[in-house]
């Protein structure tokens, strides 16, 4: 059995303008996994925007074998819940900020490598 996705229907969420509101971006998988114990389905989260993992949790399948009938927002609580996603927001704006301060700083390290050099040539006075 291939892995199913079950993405969150943000459709009704979203603005005329084509933006989403805060709190309706995050996707769900779902793939099956037999264990000794029984056929159970692991559940992945996903943030939208970044493509990161949120979390991960494993689910009992029902009597018949099919997951068990969870809301979105159910799932996601299992997996680490809103605040996991806040967290990895912020942790990918924090890498994103310091890769964007380190480019900052060899362009100005460059820059005072190429200016002593000048100085350096430059005659005595």
């Amino acid at each position: 059995m291939g892995e199913r996705a079950l993405w969150v229907d943000d459709t009704r969420h979203n603005r005329h303008d084509g933006t989403r509101e805060a709190g309706h971006d995050f996707a769900l998988s779902v793939e099956p996994v037999l264990t000794a114990g029984g056929r159970r389905f692991r559940v992945s989260a996903f943030d939208i925007d970044s493509g990161l993992l949120i979390g991960r949790c494993e689910i009992a399948a029902t009597a018949r074998g099919d997951p068990p009938a969870l809301a979105p927002a159910e799932l996601l609580e299992r997996v680490g819940g809103r605040y996991r996603l806040a967290a990895l927001r912020v942790d990918d704006a924090l890498l994103r900020l310091s890769a964007a301060n380190q480019r900052v700083a060899r362009f100005r390290a460059g820059r005072a490598r190429r200016l002593r050099r000048w100085r350096s040539r430059m005659p005595a006075t």
